[in-house]
């Protein structure tokens, strides 16, 4: 009897199918255990350049967050936060830049945002920095988007140097800012030196909100005082900024500028004082003087001149499809953290812009057949976690979390001058992700907006986003995508995608995109649908197959050999390439298969493309959460050689069987022998809980597979093409056809097909494939969707603050891996589960390797983090005590040189 089940009585304490840290990649660029802060990817070991994007914490008002912060690094080290939603400057802070240690940017999975990382000294409230008819309370998309353009638009910054120059539109006012910081007689001084063209509309700008118990001591039009109970602010109009002037009302220190016949620069300065009467009274000429941003808008010196030259390195090997590595320049003078995440190729095909996720472009030059000398150039940088890239018209569009951003270099020098805001009609969601990049024949961009853990009420989530060619216009093309990071267009607009395993996602799906098409994550498009009702995947994939897809090519349709013109899957979880066969049956209606290639990479793959000058597939991938992969980040060539690669071409479903095409003759004997096929089908469990046990077809109430019965085995004329007879054909969520085949030239090969059987003619394409009828059907058996999905959780008496702590953690990072069915024992029977909390702890830190896989290390949790997992491991499921993270840290301590899992006899030595 199949019964309800929570995410966390079945989870498996062995992670199968992840990374192995046995690997030079672990010790990540720069990194010193003695000092936690020097890590790879942190600021002071990775030149992000003057900017970073992120979402942004402040110190205060408590929990305000900046969704869409620019974290600008000023002189004297301070720092202006800008926020490109609200187009306003959202705080300021003294005595440091960016806290990123929580972050992506700095482990392989963060745990939080970035957050204001020096001393908050003013800042404003979430509301509109510009007024319209009066008022700063601008209406926002559920309180979290941009507000309406025609009230004001940030446009994107120019890069000089060191300097920034932010650009927006306040109504119909085009308005560039430059910020500063100038230290003068011990006093930080921040400058806003704002320019406005000639304009016949006043504007108002909003520059602090006073802090709870801050109060009112000097207003005037030129300068404003307030007590700070410890100290004075000062906010003061420098030299000549026209006839613009001060305003206080109700806590908020605003600019007013009138209307005006010819372009003007405002100086607003803003510094603390030990009092007010220790202001400034006069003010030396370096904080008098106005600087016009418009001379710092026309591209300045470069910062990254030095190329990286490497070689690559060609493949050999018998398969016909060689891996040539293009080596990565891990060892850079900037520190920069090479985790590629997305490639496009220029129109010449000897160039190509590759992004990675800490936010860098680079520009490779020189890719040729021989890859002899192959060049890196730094091109951007300070890019909020870009997951996709594209090239159009040679200008690189670059899809970050809060925009679509464009690059342009101003002055031909090789390094990006404004970075401009293409499209940011998106919400940004606390590290929720944007994915992907793709173009369509017609101009029109393509991205995924993350839906997990991302609540149902915030829109454009759990979806395909598309954008207008000129970046005017973005609409929801597809929902119910739960965390779907891969996205491929084929011929005639053909899109294909896969969504990751989770809540609603029983196992990795590749969907045909249709246009308002719902793809079955109910928390974002459910509403109102009978649950099961959705648009049937071209094919489902077993987690032990591909737990986490990549990219998703479709590949050329000449050059690429016998496999060429079809979809190559790339696999970030299992770091290696996958064919997808599909059969279409009607318009609109679709059913595959997945094969794997004998090719591996060294990293996860995330993004893939065919290069136009020699029509090859070029991969780039990166080290970051659950993965086989053991490099931070690669850049491959899959090269066809000319070779035969016996591998399955077509697949074709009857009703009286299944059809396989080779690419070569295969020998009469062993073809028709039924005994050299082994058949299998199942089907999963679709509900809100974690992934999903295989289910039998045969009798829906047991775990587990069917074998499936080859009456007979007949080979075609031409002896590619073995027609499996199969009595009882079914439509089924799961099929697997292993075949052990003989070719005509005597070579010999195993594999595996992984179907899904929509329909088994064309006749029952109009109708729901009839495995998802059955699934509507059980659940409407249910007196309640609340039934079903109840959760067991343990009754025992350690509930507390830290038992929460560890089984939110273990949710987010643990249950993935961890699924009902999958190869490793559950927790309730883990030996080590059970054991002494170091024991589990080891593991944690470093990994481990058994007989039934391998557990990738969780280094980049602190030492609270471990201490909360493995107590809610062993109060949940052994009601044993909790563990401190003082615990933790002498553990950690006491391991921190070791960089192998692991074993077994190991683990037995030290209890």
């Amino acid at each position: 009897m199949i019964r309800s089940y929570s995410v966390f009585l079945l989870c498996l304490f062995i992670i199968v199918g992840c990374t192995d840290p046995n690997s030079d990649a672990d010790m990540k660029s720069g990194e010193t255990e003695s000092d936690q802060n020097n890590q790879a990817g942190s600021y002071e070991v990775m030149d992000y350049g003057p900017v970073i994007s992120e979402s942004i914490r402040k110190a205060w008002p408590e929990g305000s967050i900046v969704r869409k912060g620019l974290a600008i690094r000023l002189d004297h080290g301070a720092a202006f936060i800008f926020d490109t939603d609200l187009v306003g400057m959202a705080a300021a802070a003294a005595g440091g830049w960016l806290d990123i240690s929580k972050t992506d940017y700095t482990s392989y999975k963060g745990s939080d945002i970035a957050a204001v990382e020096g001393r908050q000294v003013f800042g404003s409230p979430e509301i509109a920095g510009w007024a319209q008819d009066g008022t700063f309370n601008a209406p926002r998309a559920s309180g979290l988007g941009s507000i309406p353009r025609d009230w004001a638009h940030y446009k994107g910054y120019y890069r000089n140097g060191d300097k920034i120059v932010l650009s927006y539109r306040v109504g119909g006012t085009d308005i560039l800012e430059y910020p500063e910081a100038i230290k003068e007689d011990g006093k930080l001084v921040f400058a806003r030196n704002i320019n406005i063209p000639e304009t016949e509309h006043s504007l108002q700008a909003l520059l602090l909100e006073k802090r709870d118990g801050w109060s009112l001591i000097q207003d005037g039009t030129r300068e404003i005082g307030l007590s700070t109970g410890d100290g004075a602010l000062v906010v003061r109009l420098a030299g000549t900024s026209g006839h613009a002037r001060l305003h206080y009302e109700e806590g908020r220190v605003e600019l007013h500028i009138p209307p005006q016949e010819e372009p003007a620069t405002t100086r607003v300065l803003i510094y603390e004082a030990s009092d007010y009467t220790n202001r400034f009274r006069d003010l030396p000429a370096e904080l008098a003087d106005i600087t016009d941003p418009e001379p710092l808008t026309h591209g300045g010196p470069a910062r990254w001149e030095q190329e990286l030259v490497v070689s690559g390195n060609k493949g050999q090997g018998a398969f016909a499809y060689a891996v040539d590595q293009i080596p990565v320049p891990f060892d850079n003078p900037w520190g920069s953290w090479m985790r590629l995440s997305g490639i496009d190729f220029f129109e010449d095909g000897k160039r190509a812009a590759i992004s990675t996720w800490n936010g860098d472009v680079w520009v490779v030059s020189g890719i040729d057949n021989e890859l002899e000398e192959v060049s890196w150039r730094r091109y951007a940088s300070g890019l909020f976690y870009p997951m996709g890239l594209a090239v159009v018209d040679g200008k690189i569009y670059v899809n970050e979390r809060s925009q679509l951003t464009r690059l342009h270099d101003l002055n031909s020098d090789g390094e990006a001058d404004y970075y401009e805001n293409f499209n940011n009609d998106r919400l940004v969601y606390p590290r929720a992700h944007s994915l992907e990049l793709q173009v369509d024949s017609e101009g029109y961009f393509y991205f995924f907006k993350n839906g997990n853990r991302v609540p149902g009420e915030v829109p454009g989530h759990g979806a395909l986003m598309r954008v207008s060619p000129d970046g005017s216009e973005r609409q929801q093309y597809a929902s119910g995508l739960r965390g779907a990071n891969t996205l491929g267009i084929g011929p005639d607009k053909t899109i294909l995608s896969a969504d990751q395993q989770g809540n609603w996602v029983p196992v990795e799906r590749i969907d045909l995109i249709k246009p308002n098409s719902f793809y079955g994550f109910r928390p974002h498009g459910g509403t109102g649908r009978p649950v099961g009702s959705f648009e049937p995947p071209v094919a489902w994939i077993p987690y032990d197959v591909n737990n986490s897809s990549g990219s998703l090519t479709y590949t050329d349709e000449d050059r690429w050999g016998p496999l060429s013109g079809r979809w190559v899957l790339g696999s970030y979880g299992q770091a290696d390439l996958q064919v997808v066969l599909t059969q279409e049956l009607a318009e609109g209606k679709m059913q595959g298969a997945t094969v794997k290639l004998p090719v591996e990479s060294k990293s996860g793959l995330i993004r893939g493309t065919v290069n136009p000058a020699d029509g090859q597939l070029y991969l780039v991938g990166l080290r970051g959460w659950t993965t086989l992969g053991k490099a931070d980040g690669s850049f491959e060539r899959i090269r066809y050689t000319g070779g035969k690669v016996y591998l399955p071409t077509d697949f074709r479903i009857t009703p009286r069987g299944v059809e396989l095409t080779f690419s070569e003759p295969l020998d009469p004997g062993s073809a028709e022998n039924r005994q050299n096929y082994h058949l299998q089908r199942w089907e999963y469990i679709y509900s809100q809980q974690y992934g999903s046990p295989e289910i039998s077809l045969r009798n829906p109430e047991a775990e587990g597979r069917d074998s499936v019965t080859v009456q007979s085995a007949k080979l075609s004329e031409d002896g590619r093409s073995v027609f499996l007879e199969i009595p009882d054909m079914r439509s089924v969520m799961q099929m697997k056809v292993e075949y052990d085949l003989a070719f005509e030239d005597g070579k010999s090969a195993s594999n595996a097909l992984y179907p899904t059987v929509n329909w088994l003619s064309k006749e029952e394409a109009d109708k729901r494939p009839e495995w998802q009828q059955r699934m509507i059907a059980r659940h409407r058996q249910k007196a309640s969707d609340k039934e079903e999905i109840v959760e067991e959780e343990s009754g025992q008496q350690f509930i507390s603050e830290k038992f929460q702590q560890g089984k939110e953690i273990f949710q987010q990072n643990c249950a993935s891996c961890h699924v009902r069915g999958g190869a490793a024992p559950s927790l309730d029977e883990s030996e080590w589960a059970g054991s002494s909390p170091e024991a589990v702890v080891r593991i944690l830190l470093h990994g481990k390797r058994g007989n039934r896989g391998i557990m990738t290390p969780f280094e980049w949790m602190d030492n609270e983090q471990i201490a909360s997992v493995v107590s809610f491991i062993r109060q949940n499921w052994h009601e044993k005590e909790p563990i401190t993270s003082a615990q933790v840290e002498e553990i950690r301590r006491d391991t921190r040189n070791r960089e192998e899992l692991w074993t077994e006899e190991e683990l037995k030595n030290l209890e």
